[in-house]
């Protein structure tokens, strides 16, 4: 559809992506096309922003995606749609999180092949807080303006683009041109884990070669994820934590479900809602997480 909230026989065909069936290589799939000379010059696509994505939200979002450019464009962006500066995040194929007042940039980009990016913002409080992953490779990024705040309005004129960002004038700029297979949002941080299963799903759903691309210690570069089914909690950390300290624990359930955790001495160890724990007292005491499964997962068994 057209990004003016169009039914279809309102649309404007200079603004709509082009449905491209499977053109072989590395492209085997039917896929949106954006951008001259798949499509049209400015095509992108628009709708409403969920509800939780507001204010410096905590997310992650997986694409798979083959470029026809090296210079910036935005696969998806997310804010006001003045464009107004620290209100919006958009995701560039140049591999960034753009920020109309700064920029996080991780090196290489999604030009040239089909490629999977995920992006994660883990309880971010600056421009600078942020990890890539490029076909299941972490990548250091190098951030610009990286003490600067973000804060998307809760209310008022709110969007997401794809295919497009706006400038701070709230004009559409940085379209992209190339092939978008799948997006994937998620309105919270995924461990890595999770982050591993995503992309073992991409490779094998979209990449000819399946999970070739990925690295070779990558738990699904062989067999792609299971989305159900058993379940388990697993904890790598060694429990220390510094009086006054407040951390999140190195745990996390295969499923991708959010983990509950109880303290054994709420005057040591606190849990807090957001999935952090504080160190109130000297002492120990025991954490245990659960994690009741859902319609797709059974429930784990409790791990302390």
């Amino acid at each position: 559809r057209s990004g003016n909230g169009n039914n279809l026989s309102q649309g404007n065909t200079a603004k709509m992506p082009h449905y491209k069936p499977a053109v072989g290589g590395m492209i085997n799939h039917p896929s949106l096309a954006f951008g001259s000379p798949l499509a049209a010059d400015g095509t992108y696509l628009s709708g409403g922003l969920p509800a939780s994505i507001s204010g410096s939200p905590s997310i992650t979002v997986v694409v798979a995606a083959f470029s026809t450019q090296t210079t910036p464009g935005r696969l998806i962006h997310f804010g006001a749609a003045s464009g107004a500066a620290g209100q919006i995040m958009g995701l560039g194929q140049e591999s960034s999180l753009n920020f109309n007042n700064g920029k996080l940039a991780f090196s290489g980009s999604f030009f040239g092949g089909l490629n999977l990016g995920a992006f994660r913002r883990d309880n971010p409080t600056k421009h600078s807080d942020g990890d890539f992953f490029k076909n299941g490779t972490s990548i250091n990024g190098t951030a610009t303006n990286g003490s600067n705040t973000l804060n998307i309005p809760a209310s008022g004129s709110r969007e997401t683009l794809i295919g497009a960002g706006r400038g701070t004038n709230g004009s559409l700029s940085d379209f992209y041109s190339g092939y978008l297979l799948e997006v994937i949002v998620v309105d919270r941080a995924l461990d890595d884990f999770n982050i591993r299963r995503l992309e073992g799903y991409l490779a094998h759903k979209w990449n000819p070669n399946g999970g070739a691309t990925l690295p070779n210690d990558h738990p699904f570069r062989d067999t792609p994820p299971t989305f159900g089914g058993e379940q388990t909690i697993e904890v790598s950390d060694d429990g220390s934590i510094g009086l006054s300290e407040t951390r999140k624990p190195l745990a996390y359930a295969t499923s991708g479900l959010a983990l509950s955790m109880e303290s054994s001495d709420d005057t040591i160890i606190r849990v807090n809602a957001d999935g952090t724990i504080t160190a109130v007292g000297e002492g120990d005491a025991t954490i245990t997480f659960s994690q009741a499964g859902d319609n797709h997962f059974d429930a784990a068994k409790d791990v302390t």
